[in-house]
């Protein structure tokens, strides 16, 4: 019934510009309230068995919001982001996901899948993406202050333009190449694995 009602909104923003606003409010407070991140940080070991991939395992009401908001389709009003701060979106699925301005402030994005994923003008303060997937991803111009990195893989991403890189934790990160970084930045000084787009 959830999922259903999921859908039915969908469509309701779909075919009303006017009610796609309050649409896009409800279902991220939706995954706000029903998948919040741990308190205490707590980690899903992946090597579990009972470890979720990809959210496969997390309530499916979740997912199928996420799978909604992801197309970005379905947009606040006026120049309001997305507000999915501080949920628990470990090993979520999205890649490809269209989330320009997105507010992320405090998620927790480890394991996440997001490679080619559309996060410009993004709020990634605190936003915990170690052992993320963000190849090919534009986060051109997305703030970073506290953001933690390690593990994460940033080949191919575009961070051209972004806010306070230098007050993130990247050390341990992975990136190559063809990833664009801001003007004057040294990922190796950083602590940035880089490896050749060729490997």
């Amino acid at each position: 019934m959830r999922i259903g009602g999921i859908y039915a909104l969908e469509r309701v923003a779909r075919n009303s510009a006017a009610d796609a606003g309050a649409v896009a409010e409800l279902l991220c407070s939706y995954i706000r309230q029903h998948s919040p991140a741990a308190a205490d940080g707590g980690v899903h070991d992946p090597s579990s068995a009972s470890a979720p991939g990809h959210l496969e395992l997390r309530a499916a009401d979740v997912r199928t919001a996420l799978f909604v908001l992801k197309k970005g389709t379905i947009r606040p009003e006026g120049d309001e982001p997305l507000r999915l701060l501080g949920t628990d979106l470990q090993r979520a699925g999205l890649d490809s996901a269209r989330l320009v301005g997105v507010d992320l402030e405090g998620a927790d994005l480890r394991w996440a899948w997001l490679r080619w994923a559309h996060l410009d003008g993004a709020d990634l303060s605190y936003a915990d993406l170690r052992d993320a997937h963000l190849e090919g991803a534009s986060l051109v111009g997305a703030e970073m202050t506290g953001a933690r990195f390690h593990g994460a893989h940033l080949e191919g991403a575009s961070l051209l333009g972004v806010l306070d890189l230098d007050h993130a934790q990247l050390e341990g990160a992975v990136a190559d190449d063809e990833t664009v970084w801001p003007e004057q930045f040294s990922p190796r000084e950083a602590g940035i694995t880089v490896i050749s787009a060729a490997d």
